[in-house]
């Protein structure tokens, strides 16, 4: 009798164990990104969310076989593509729906196997009678009962203005058109060409304009443009502002590079210690160059500026150490550089000199011999 209730009672601890560890959740958010990324949405507006998740470890397995892992949005036109990542490597995967379910089956690995899913959500605001919050991504652990595991609900929301109050829509689009004009402000004023932004400002300006005197569906439709058209004009201010300090970065290394010419070519110091220090200068620059174009080439517009911003730094150090030595040094006669020669040369003066005066001594010596 006894050992039945022994039994019993380690059956019940392994019960609760596999509770407690069922009841885990089994996944982390690393990173989520929502585009737009702040402000209310309007019916109709287009919305993306990339979302990165890890898989956190079930005991022996990287996920409960026995789960699911839920994602869900309210948006409208839904379109899923998501990835699961074995170790880094898997493949896209494309479906249409407001439930994006992973089962347990396929995201159940051994516990020291990297697992993660890449989220790729694309959407439309939907219509709405009222303002209301929705729900733009969500995200939860389904366990075996179909119960939500308890602290697994991820959720993004976001503001949909109702659609029929048109003075709120006419307001958000105001305040965009007022923050890209701030932008294009500074960054003309920090030298670069905002030509193609001005032109997109001006349309949206007037878009906006028109839907304040139009029917309501024919201002949905202005506003609606209005936002393409402010979306693109910062995607061009944002280019702009790349490319100009890329082009600052160039014209500041080629600066430099002028200056090493002239050191090595004209004044032959090429071993000197000062001028292998700007080389070395240089290098670094061009190297932060060459990684700000490659991020500026996929479309990493703020990687690419941090980058030719050191890229930049680096040159200017550069340039300011190659006018510092030019100023030292002189423009210089021959333009030969006498620091290995100059013991010899000396060795050679003072040679010469004493042979001049040996020969006048010698001279004046016989001189006097024949006068007597």
């Amino acid at each position: 009798m006894k050992r039945s209730w022994f039994y019993i009672l380690i059956a019940l601890v392994i019960i609760a164990c596999v509770q407690v560890v069922s009841a885990a959740v089994n996944y982390e958010v690393d990173s989520i990104e929502v585009t737009p990324s702040t402000g209310d949405l309007v019916p109709g507006d287009r919305v993306t969310v990339k979302c990165v998740v890890s898989l956190v470890e079930s005991g022996e397995t990287t996920f409960p076989s026995d789960h699911t892992l839920e994602a869900y949005s309210d948006l409208d036109d839904m379109k899923w593509t998501y990835t699961i990542k074995i170790d880094g490597h898997g493949q896209e995967t494309t479906k249409g729906g407001r439930y994006l379910s992973l089962g347990g089956w396929t995201l159940s690995y051994p516990e020291d196997t990297d697992v993660q899913v890449d989220y790729l959500l694309e959407g439309t605001a939907p219509e709405s009678a009222t303002s209301s919050k929705i729900a733009i991504f969500r995200l939860r652990q389904i366990d075996e009962e179909d119960d939500v595991v308890k602290n697994s609900e991820y959720l993004r929301e976001r503001n949909l203005v109702n659609p029929e109050d048109i003075q709120t829509l006419i307001g958000v689009r105001e305040q965009e058109l007022e923050s890209l004009q701030s932008d294009i402000d500074a960054r003309a004023a920090d030298g670069v060409n905002t030509a193609t932004a001005e032109e997109k400002y001006l349309a949206a300006k007037e878009s906006i304009t028109k839907a304040k005197t139009s029917s309501y569906a024919t201002a949905q439709t202005h506003l609606s443009t209005a936002g393409t058209l402010i979306t693109e004009g910062n995607a061009l201010l944002d280019q702009a502002w790349t490319a100009k300090i890329i082009e600052d970065a160039e014209y500041t290394i080629g600066e430099v590079d002028s200056h090493l010419t002239y050191f090595k070519e004209e004044r032959n110091m090429a071993s000197d210690a000062r001028v292998l220090t700007i080389s070395t200068q240089l290098d670094n620059a061009n190297t932060l160059l060459t990684l700000a174009k490659d991020k500026q080439s996929t479309g990493d517009y703020s990687g690419a500026r941090s980058q030719a911003t050191n890229a930049l730094n680096k040159a200017e150090e550069a340039l300011n150490a190659s006018v510092s030595l030019r100023a030292e040094i002189g423009e210089g006669g021959l333009g030969i550089d006498l620091g290995g020669l100059f013991p010899y040369i000396l060795i050679i003066a003072v040679l010469a000199i004493a042979g001049v005066a040996g020969y006048f001594f010698y001279k004046r010596y016989y001189r006097w011999d024949e006068l007597g």
